[in-house]
Parts: C-alpha cells; structure tokens; sequence
C-alpha cells in the first residue's frame, strides 16, 4: 500500500493481517474524531511502514509483528503514536516525529494514556533518532503522559530494549521506566523534562 489517502475509517484506517513482507509507505491516513488505530501490523513478518502521515488517532501505529520496521513516520494529534504489543520481538522503531496530543486524549472518559513510544511487554525492541514532544494529560487530575514508556504486563516483561540517540521535548515525563525487566538499556536521549536521570 502505497501512496494512498485514507480518511475517517470507522476502527482502523488500514489493518493488515497475516501477511508477509507488507509494505505501507507515504500513505496520508486521518481522522477527524478520535477514532481506534491508523495502522495495525499484525502480521507474519517482514512489515515495513515507512514515511507515513496519520493523525486523529487513539494509537497512530501499532506494531503486532515481530521484526517489524518502522521508520520515518509522521503522527500528530493522536493520544499514543507507537504501541508495541506485548511479547513482540525485536521490532524497530527508527527516525519517526510525534508531535502534539489530541484533546480528546485528555478527558476523563478517554480510552489510553498519552504516549509517544509505549513499549508494553515488548522484547528487544530498538527505539533510536525518533523526535517526540508535547505528550502531555493537560494536568487532569491522575493524568499520565510520557514520550517514552516501557511497561510490563502480567503475561509478558519488557526486556532487552534499547531506547537510544532519541529526542524528547516538552513532554510531562521523558522516560517512564515501569519494567521488572532485565537488559533495558537508555542511553544518549536527549531530554528537557523532569526527571532527566535515565537520559543522562
């Protein structure tokens, strides 16, 4: 899928399953409420997505693929730009812009947190020169936001990621580091928020 515009699909705007080798690259895909997902990888493997534009999002991408290349995207307006399900091995999340939240993510009622890179249950994933800023909860009370998150779950424990070389700006947390996990490795981000130690 390439070169296409997708506009106010009902859950996802694209969806790809099962496949291999699938590549959705310099595809425009928008929505004007706060629909689901604008691309799903749930695929076989070999996924490559690439110099894409989506806003209007809950999650801009979500990476369902082991190996899964994801690189030089653009999101804007979403509540969450990348979202790594759990136990998915060595994706890599490289070069992409997040930037800004959508309003909606905000409200009490809203369906996710905000978040640039939500790494949930992810194994040794790279995270490097992606630029993500203004992930923000508008200071709700229990509001949460963070450019970068790794997460455990019940089932699956975030281990053996690098987050490395990224930018992280004018976010209310840069690096939420919320894992049991061993070989989680930050190193070389550059950071503006507080706390600023993992980042150093």
């Amino acid at each position: 899928m390439v070169g296409n515009r997708l506009t106010d699909g009902d859950r996802y705007g694209f969806l790809t399953v099962g496949s291999r080798n699938t590549l959705a690259a310099g595809n425009t895909v928008s929505s004007s409420t706060l629909q689901f997902i604008g691309i799903c990888m749930d695929d076989e493997g070999g996924t490559q997505v690439s110099k894409n534009q989506i806003s209007g999002y809950s999650i801009a991408l979500c990476v369902q693929t082991s190996g899964a290349n994801v690189h030089d995207n653009s999101v804007k307006n979403s509540c969450t730009g990348i979202f790594v399900d759990p136990g998915i091995d060595g994706a890599k999340i490289l070069d992409n812009i997040i930037a800004g939240t959508n309003p909606g993510c905000a409200t009490p009622d809203a369906p996710f947190f905000v978040f640039g890179i939500f790494l949930d249950g992810a194994v040794n994933s790279l995270v490097r020169h992606n630029r993500i800023e203004g992930q923000t909860a508008s200071g709700l009370i229990n509001g949460f936001a963070a450019a970068v998150i790794v997460f455990d779950e019940p089932t699956a424990v975030a281990s053996g990621n690098l987050v490395t070389l990224n930018i992280l700006r004018k976010s209310d947390l840069d690096l939420a580091i919320l894992t049991t996990g061993t070989g989680n490795v930050f190193i070389g981000n550059r950071c503006t928020s507080v706390p600023t130690e993992p980042c150093t």
